[in-house]
């Protein structure tokens, strides 16, 4: 069982990734696997390994706008 750090209503929480809900903001960091799929709210330089899903080499850089989806079971990288 991974505990991550999550915002719910205002307040952090570190909770187990089994008592998310949808309305939780995830946070990640580099090293972190992503818990469930979301949308990126905000960033600092994120890369994200994909491969265990697209087979794609290479780390993908997520952005607000063109790419915003975040997969779980994905790797943060950067």
């Amino acid at each position: 069982d991974v505990d991550v750090l999550v915002i719910r209503n205002g307040r952090a929480w570190q909770i187990s990734v089994r008592e998310i809900v949808v309305g939780d903001v995830v946070c990640v960091e580099a090293g972190d696997q992503i818990p469930c799929d979301g949308v990126l709210l905000g960033f600092d330089g994120l890369e994200v390994d994909e491969s265990a899903l697209t087979g794609e080499p290479l780390d993908i850089q997520k952005n607000l706008t063109t790419d915003p989806f975040m997969l779980s079971g994905c790797t943060v990288t950067a």
